[in-house]
């Protein structure tokens, strides 16, 4: 598993996380206007910050589930056009994992768009997943506020909101981590839950808060998921806020 650790500016109050994913650039139903309108909310905010979770690219190819005729650009087009949207982002990109859209032209060519989007934006890379450490701000202590997440495009879900939300907690069982997150799913959805971890050099248990996230998708309700009855959900993505002061982590939608 691959770890990144940020120190991030100690006189930052907080820091906004926004994880982007599942934009489907080349999909003829992309929301292209509220896609860049996420990445300027970014780029013009010192205190936020990006993670790129997978499916950027629709790439429709011609045995997948989406019709390659439909398509508004091939799939090269489409890796250019998301390099010069996401541009604007350039040193502030946490970390890129790649989806399940992305992993079908890996499967069969070796080429990672994913990886390629990520070396443009001069950002780390795992495919399957990251685990982000970062220090922020300064507590009463007088010390940075650690904290930890743990991030990957997802798989499964379903049709259910239960299923969705399921496929998310399942990050809990991989690591620990203060917030998970997960796109794929194409549904904004929120969790927190304690668990109780042992303090073996004091004898009694600390309670620990997990926070929990999922991303909805850029696409406008028609094409494949029209046809295939899946239900409408919103657009976007969540806004992460890690309080720089106490730890503290709030998810607004």
């Amino acid at each position: 598993m691959q770890i990144v650790d940020y120190d991030l500016p100690s006189d930052w109050s907080h820091l906004y996380l926004v994880p982007l994913s599942d934009s489907h650039i080349g999909d003829p139903h992309f929301d292209e206007e509220k896609f860049t309108g996420y990445i300027d909310w970014i780029a013009e905010r010192e205190n936020a910050l990006t993670f790129l979770n997978g499916d950027l690219l629709d790439a429709a190819l011609l045995d997948s589930i989406g019709d390659t005729y439909d398509a508004t650009m091939n799939p090269n087009q489409a890796l250019k056009y998301a390099k010069q949207l996401l541009s604007p982002l350039k040193g502030k990109v946490l970390g890129v994992t790649e989806g399940n859209h992305e992993h079908r032209i890996t499967r069969r060519t070796s080429l990672d768009v994913s990886e390629m989007i990520a070396d443009s934006l001069d950002a780390p890379y795992s495919a399957e997943g990251m685990y982000l450490r970062f220090r922020l701000g300064k507590g009463r202590n007088g010390k940075s506020v650690v904290y930890t997440a743990y991030l990957s495009h997802g798989t499964g879900g379903g049709r259910t909101a239960g299923g969705k939300i399921n496929a998310l907690r399942r990050l809990n069982e991989i690591c620990l981590a203060d917030f998970y997150s997960i796109g794929h799913v194409h549904k904004i959805q929120l969790d927190q839950d304690v668990v109780f971890i042992p303090d073996h050099q004091n004898g009694n248990m600390i309670p620990f808060r997990r926070t929990y996230a999922s991303s909805g998708a850029f696409l406008d309700y028609g094409g494949y998921g029209q046809r295939a009855m899946y239900s409408p959900n919103r657009t976007g993505v969540p806004r992460v806020r890690f309080s720089g002061k106490a730890k503290d982590v709030h998810v607004s939608i």
